[in-house]
């Protein structure tokens, strides 16, 4: 694609630049990164000679878990700069990408930098807890469904008894709830359709409740479609 090429020699410039600062400094540094987890996240993009197509299944190359797909916006491989390499600590979020700057813990480690408090130490692979992740875009046309899919994190938490349900609010005021279908692969599913425009947010809990005390959300927007009405 001749059009792309001076735009990826450009952006190629600007990351050498990144890491070659990074190199230099590389001694007087320390990164902690927060890293979504879990997440329906796309990975994949190929150009099929009409369009690009963009998918959440990892390509070939990539050696990730369903633990690792990432937050919904940022693939976890990608969730850290390469540059710090043993520079770098990390913490894993249950949260989806738009939620992590307000998660509990991120607003904790500010303060403490704040206050000239060191980082706290990051946490490894085996200390990660149970978690939903949660598949679905950010917009949706009037009149599309909303595809939703849920995934418990690690599946060896999976069991028998395990079911999903969810309650679906906008603008904050109750909209419908249900429960998701079981699936393949531990995955459980719902279609939301009849959506008017606005703001929702949606919550997956795990059921029983007593059980496995998990829930996320997120929130996502169902815009107008204008592109068939005549302008006035």
């Amino acid at each position: 694609m001749p059009i792309l090429q001076n735009k990826i020699a450009a952006a190629f410039e600007v990351h050498r630049y990144i890491e070659d600062e990074w190199e230099r400094n590389a001694a007087e540094t320390h990164c902690l990164a927060y890293v979504g987890r879990g997440h329906g996240t796309l990975l994949k993009a190929s150009w099929d000679g009409k369009r690009l197509v963009s998918t959440t299944q990892r390509p070939a190359w990539l050696d990730v878990t369903p633990e690792q797909r990432g937050d919904g916006t940022v693939p976890e491989p990608s969730a850290s700069p390469l540059e710090q390499r043993n520079h770098i600590e990390f913490h894993y979020l249950t949260e989806r990408h738009s939620k992590l700057v307000t998660a509990p813990e991120c607003l904790a480690e500010i303060a403490k930098l704040l206050n000239g408090i060191r980082p706290s130490t990051g946490k490894t692979r085996a200390d990660l807890p149970p978690m939903i992740g949660l598949d679905l875009a950010d917009s949706y046309m009037q009149g599309e469904a909303v595809d939703l899919q849920a995934r418990l994190t690690p599946r060896l938490y999976v069991t028998p008894e395990l079911a999903m349900a969810f309650e679906l609010t906008r603008g904050g005021n109750f909209d419908r709830k249900g429960l998701l279908d079981a699936g393949d692969d531990d995955v459980w599913s719902t279609r939301l359709t009849g959506l008017t425009p606005g703001t929702y947010e949606i919550t997956v809990r795990a059921l029983p409740r007593d059980t496995f005390q998990l829930s996320n959300s997120e929130c996502f927007f169902v815009l107008e479609d204008k592109r068939n009405q005549n302008d006035d």
